[in-house]
């Protein structure tokens, strides 16, 4: 079951899936990807 989560700023934020958390509790590999705002064209 996936689950999504939306975060309401002036540059719009939203994930899908599981949290890092819960993938750690369970041994699962996962990769994190992270991208700066600053970095962004708005």
């Amino acid at each position: 079951m996936l689950f999504h989560t939306v975060i309401c700023t002036h540059l719009a934020v939203a994930s899908i899936g599981k949290t890092e958390k819960s993938l750690k509790n369970i041994n699962y590999m996962y990769n994190v990807g992270r991208f700066s705002f600053s970095a962004n064209g708005r």
